[in-house]
């Protein structure tokens, strides 16, 4: 089925992060996922984009609730706005202090052309 016909996003699933290093004693490959994600989403050079909204399969977005926070912020700027939303133990060993997947997370476009160039 199209998604022009149905007004469904297309679903991507992010290229395989195996041929990377990664060596943090206590951090986990889903690290090199998440900038890979945003690496991949920004190269499709979609116009117009203001904000790159990421969550899990299982993430569920209210897009009025979204917007209102967003437009809070000037996506001008390099932002990266989410919060912590797993258990305190996931935090410690998954999240590095930073909003990740479940809760699901924004990142400005000036931001993610700045991580696309490292």
């Amino acid at each position: 089925m199209s998604t022009a016909c149905t007004g469904l996003l297309a679903i991507r699933i992010s290229s395989d992060t195996s041929a990377f290093p990664y060596t943090h004693r206590r951090g986990n490959r889903s690290a090199i996922r998440i900038s890979r994600i945003i690496f991949e989403t920004f190269r499709l050079g979609l116009p117009g984009v203001r904000w790159f909204v990421m969550g899990d399969d299982d993430t569920v977005f209210f897009p009025d609730n979204l917007l209102t926070v967003l437009n809070k912020f000037d996506h001008r700027q390099p932002y990266y706005i989410g919060s912590l939303s797993e258990s305190h133990l996931q935090n410690i060993y998954f999240s590095y202090g930073m909003a990740y997947g479940g809760g699901g997370f924004a990142i400005s476009r000036p931001l993610a052309e700045a991580l696309v160039r490292m």
